[in-house]
């Protein structure tokens, strides 16, 4: 994904381009990770006012350790059963089984 930024967050002017696509307005909080061993790494929070449908083929959700770690105190367990985090990223990825190969 191709990310563009240019102006300064306190300025109206302000643009965050994913793909051509600004979504400056909609942002509540964007933490853009550039370790210089890695591809960069963009997070974002984004407020949504109002949505009358969204549909998606496939989407990847990352949970922060510490809310997974809540989640699974009180009981609940990731899809596909996986609870520890990925020791590469510390992301719970879930465990697709024999399925993914299929």
């Amino acid at each position: 994904m191709k990310l563009s930024i240019t102006g300064m967050p306190y300025r109206t002017d302000y643009r965050l381009e994913l793909d051509g696509h600004n979504v400056a307005h909609g942002l509540r909080r964007a933490v853009l990770d550039l370790d210089p061993s890695r591809v960069p790494t963009l997070e974002l929070e984004i407020r949504v006012h109002e949505i009358e449908r969204l549909d998606a083929e496939e989407v990847q959700v990352l949970l922060p350790e510490a809310t997974r770690d809540l989640l699974t105190r009180i009981g609940w367990t990731p899809p596909g059963g996986q609870v520890q985090p990925d020791p590469a990223t510390g992301q719970v990825q879930p465990d697709l089984g024999p399925a993914a190969g299929a």
